[in-house]
């Protein structure tokens, strides 16, 4: 059997007709494709407000760069990509990592409290990751945040789609920002939106909406005079973040499908879960959660021995992830004590199994035997 990644891309024929029609066009970046695709996007996650970039490491970077005051403290989870932990640093800020709730692998409200208790007023934000596609506890954070007078940053690169129950029995979408203050998503191939590269920043503050808009592409505002009609300035420093109207077209495109390809994930969730649960421990997703699938991890005390066994058979499971405190730059600059329990003992055991919406039948099912053969030897 060819390799089974754990993730994967979903381009149709009509993808590639919409893109080669915005080729033949007049733009291929700049252009009104990238106001479009903001708009659709920002009604798929229930955002009044979205901006465009190039990807969610840069939307992430400009999201705290409208927030951080620099030399101050940002708790976030070590449970997560490096770009969460590196757009504090880029912005002149520190993190502060904390533990996660092994129930849900999202950064875990008690120990942002105790973080808050030992750093005080250090401490100016949160950046909460909706990890795998289990949306983050936004509103124990929100009331967190209000009672410090804290920021809150949805790192929604995985959760497109996701959903809580919340008070009243009322839908906090991912990315809908009525608690986090913004929300940052990813367009990466493996995503549930693949556009190459890019990642949008969704918002409720029109004033961080304009500064998303603007910072992305150089700071420039348009400052037009009478006598020199061409004339633009910039009154603070931006960044080359433009995506183009070739990726935002693809985007619409795969937008259109972003339900369909969330039920595809949740039922290859489903059938893993039913089928592995007596051999590893599976994630548990209770009735108020909708849960949209980025990845699909499972845990066992065995999880070299399989990863070996699995990758024997082209089966490219992976591990997600390392806790960002043990890599090498921030163990480097001052993070070499630094431990969270359940996080390390997490990354200990986990391993996330192929799930993307083209995942055959045959290919699903090789994998579960492939588990069970290995558990069962």
């Amino acid at each position: 059997m060819k390799p089974i990644p754990y993730g994967k891309q979903f381009v149709t024929d009509t993808d590639i007709e919409n893109v080669v029609e915005v080729l033949h066009s007049d733009w291929l970046t700049q252009g009104p494709k990238v106001g479009e695709f903001e708009k659709q996007f920002a009604e798929a996650v229930h955002a009044p407000f979205a901006t465009a970039v190039s990807s969610g490491t840069a939307g992430l970077h400009l999201a705290v760069d409208g927030l951080l005051t620099p030399g101050k403290k940002v708790v976030t989870t070590p449970i997560t990509f490096a770009a969460t932990a590196n757009s504090i640093v880029y912005c002149g800020g520190i993190p502060v990592f904390v533990d996660i709730d092994p129930a849900t692998l999202c950064i875990c409200p008690t120990s942002v409290r105790q973080a808050l208790e030992e750093n005080g007023s250090e401490i100016e934000g949160i950046i909460a990751v909706s990890f795998a596609g289990y949306p983050a506890p936004l509103g124990e954070l929100r009331e967190i945040c209000d009672e410090y007078g804290l920021w809150l940053i949805e790192d929604a690169c995985h959760a497109p789609g996701a959903w809580r129950l919340g008070e009243g029995n009322v839908k906090n979408y991912s990315g809908d920002c009525t608690l986090a203050d913004v929300s940052v998503f990813s367009f990466h191939p493996v995503k549930h939106i693949a556009m190459g590269e890019g990642g949008a920043i969704t918002t409720r503050h029109r004033k961080q909406y304009v500064r998303h808009q603007r910072k992305r592409s150089h700071g420039i505002t348009a400052n037009a005079r009478s006598d020199e009609p061409w004339r633009y300035d910039i009154r603070d420093l931006g960044y080359n973040y433009r995506i183009t109207d070739i990726q935002c077209t693809l985007g619409m495109s795969q937008l259109a499908r972003l339900h369909e390809n969330i039920a595809a994930r949740q039922r290859i969730a489903a059938t893993y879960t039913e089928e592995l649960s007596q051999f590893v421990q599976c994630p548990q997703v209770p009735d108020n959660i909708n849960h949209s699938y980025h990845l699909y991890v499972i845990q066992t005390d065995r999880r070299r021995e399989l990863y070996d066994s699995l990758h024997s058979r082209n089966i490219r499971v992976q591990v997600h992830y390392v806790p960002t405190y043990c890599l090498t730059y921030y163990r480097q600059n001052g993070y070499r004590d630094t431990s969270c329990f359940e996080a390390e003992k997490y990354y200990s055991r986990c391993l996330s199994l192929p799930i993307f919406p083209t995942l055959t039948q045959n290919q699903q099912q090789f994998v579960v035997e492939s588990i069970q053969e290995f558990f069962e030897a």
